[in-house]
């Protein structure tokens, strides 16, 4: 996740948008993989909705059961 933060900041830096989007979705799914319940069904369903939209990738942000998409 490291990697990907500096790869994300370059990205941004660079106005590489596409990048960025894809860099976001790759941490999504490397997040998912530490937590159980850092994702729900709800989350999940919008999140892939978007993506089935065209989005290249999202950022949920919050903590402790709370947040947005």
């Amino acid at each position: 996740m490291k990697i990907l933060y500096q790869k994300l900041e370059r990205s941004l830096r660079d106005c590489k948008f596409n990048e960025t989007g894809k860099l976001l979705h790759e941490n999504w799914l490397l997040k998912k993989t530490l937590v159980g319940s850092i994702s729900n069904s709800e989350i999940d369903d919008m999140y892939n909705k978007a993506m089935d939209a065209g989005a290249l990738g999202g950022k949920i942000c919050g903590a402790g059961g709370g947040g947005f998409f």
